[in-house]
């Protein structure tokens, strides 16, 4: 499989792979169908091959979403976790650690407290 081998970005043959493995596991006819593959390989031509195909892995062994053929929305969760909103409402790069989180907590108290007070 050439697609682990980590270029630069995704090219089309790793993609039509990927999606044969993709299409394998969840028992689909093989043959990419001809318009997948060049959605996927648009959306996915500035990704690198190996963290295309560790989020469609991630995809596949969820156990609630990956029992459904993925699509790219769902892979594109995988690949850009740290987009994902906190409960605070904050997108932050990388997840907050313990000293963040207490910050966090902190700064949520005080203005429920303001608010209260209103």
């Amino acid at each position: 499989m050439t697609f682990l081998k980590g270029a630069i970005s995704m090219t089309r043959k790793e993609t039509v792979e990927l999606l044969a493995i993709i299409c394998a596991n969840y028992q689909r006819e093989a043959k990419t169908p001809e318009a997948l593959a060049q959605l996927w390989g648009h959306v996915f031509s500035a990704h690198r091959a190996e963290d295309v195909t560790g989020a469609a892995f991630k995809h596949m062994l969820n156990p609630e979403r990956g029992r459904f053929f993925p699509n790219v929305a769902d892979i594109i969760y995988h690949l850009e976790p740290w987009r994902r909103e906190n409960r605070y409402g904050i997108t932050a790069i990388a997840p907050p650690g313990p000293t963040e989180r207490a910050a966090m907590d902190r700064m949520m108290k005080r203005r429920k407290k303001l608010n209260a007070a209103v």
